[in-house]
């Protein structure tokens, strides 16, 4: 009896202890599971941030020596890829991937610029031909370039004829420029036309050239203008007449060719014919120039008898009045009045003259790209104009006057 009860125990005993392992080897399974869990997720996010850290280094390669094509600076650990896309108008997609972890995220400079070699919130008006020698490429589609020439706010006027050239034959819209064998497509493509109905010329209600460009409303224009970047120079102040620079476009060479790339002009400026050879070939050696010109009337009078066709200002040239709408006195003693006013029967739209803030007189050609940012106020071009986008000198000055930013909303910005 003693040892059926001894057997007994043994046998419950020996129960407990199968039932106590076999609990043990469930919660063990359930304890490895979690602790493989645990690891992956450890190494997943190991990669995440690695990847996170690539795009923190080529943000902080962007903020000094600006955004680069092939960020391999970066890409110290092995396995980081890094990969930068150019999708125009100063934005750039990010992607950064390392293992199975890929994050992408998308900078721009500045504003929300569009595309367009010449952007106008000004009235436009063209008197004789427009030549587009290189538009704006735009975005690349299945169909082609949508290339945009001419981006405007309110009135367009077109010329004689409007000749876009596209981007495959004439000189390149940048210097990296792949046109993937692929013109402008059919709808951004105006070829010898008598007037415009294409979409290379295009009327946007929205546009404004200031706070599209530098990132910076209008009203606080100020903080571009001390940025650091820009040598200001101010127009003399007469008693009853607007702030004017003097001989502005000697002015403006001299400072070129001191080394100055960013000038801001207070107030109106003229750039005479016998001014022009001079300020072309200043802007040509500096590989480009940003000019500002502020509260004020400007006119361009053209190239001197002894400029060649290859003679091009290079750079961009902004036209921004914020405080100050021009009157018909206002161009009293300048070459422009003249043409502007009483020499030329051919521009005879006066709701245009009237208004009249800019004047580019004779075949003066640009390389880069033209801002108006003159609302209720007319951009009047006078003969042939030819001109073509430069991306390189537009990207060059947007990067010296604002620093790259990530887009909201491009990634998990919350």
């Amino acid at each position: 009896m003693i040892r059926q009860k001894g057997a007994i125990s043994l046998v419950v005993t020996s129960l407990l202890m199968v039932v106590s392992l076999a609990l043990s080897v469930a919660s063990y399974r359930s304890i490895f599971f979690q602790i493989k869990r645990a690891q992956n997720e450890v190494k997943s996010r190991q990669e995440h941030w690695i990847a996170e850290g690539g795009l923190e280094c080529l943000y902080a390669q962007a903020q000094t020596t600006g955004i680069p094509s092939v960020p391999g600076n970066c890409n110290l650990e092995s396995g980081l890829n890094i990969t930068v896309t150019n999708d125009g108008a100063g934005k750039y997609r990010v992607d950064s991937k390392y293992s199975h972890a890929r994050i992408t995220k998308h900078l721009q400079y500045g504003g929300n610029l569009g595309t367009g070699a010449i952007q106008a919130s000004s009235d436009l008006y063209f008197h004789g031909g427009v030549t587009v020698s290189t538009p704006d490429p735009g975005k690349y589609t299945n169909d082609g370039w949508e290339c945009v020439a001419v981006r405007y706010k309110s009135r367009f006027r077109p010329g004689e004829t409007v000749n876009n050239q596209g981007v495959i034959h004439g000189l390149s819209p940048s210097e990296n420029f792949n046109s993937h064998n692929k013109d402008c497509a059919s709808e951004h493509f105006s070829q010898n036309m008598v007037s415009q109905d294409k979409e290379d010329f295009t009327r946007d209600p929205d546009v404004s050239p200031f706070e599209d460009f530098f990132g910076v409303s209008a009203e606080k224009h100020e903080e571009v203008r001390k940025n650091g970047k820009f040598h200001t120079v101010n127009g003399g102040v007469v008693p009853g007449k607007p702030r004017r620079l003097e001989n502005c476009g000697e002015q403006l060479t001299n400072l070129i060719k001191s080394g100055e790339k960013h000038i801001w002009v207070e107030g109106g400026c003229e750039i005479k014919t016998s001014e022009y050879k001079a300020l072309v070939q200043a802007t040509q050696e500096a590989d480009g120039v940003t000019i500002v010109v502020h509260d004020g009337i400007l006119s361009l009078m053209g190239k001197s008898a002894d400029a060649t066709k290859s003679d091009r200002f290079k750079g961009v040239l902004f036209h921004f009045n914020h405080n100050y709408t021009p009157t018909k006195s206002d161009w009293n003693g300048l070459d422009a009045k003249g043409e502007l006013y009483h020499n030329n029967p051919a521009i005879t739209d006066s709701s245009y003259t009237e208004i009249a803030a800019y004047y580019q007189h004779g075949s003066f050609s640009f390389s880069g790209a033209q801002y108006f940012d003159t609302p209720g106020q007319s951009s009047i071009f006078n003969t042939s104009t030819n001109f073509s986008f430069d991306g390189d000198v537009v990207k060059k000055a947007r990067q010296a006057h604002r620093k790259p930013t990530w887009i909201a909303g491009s990634w998990h910005d919350f």
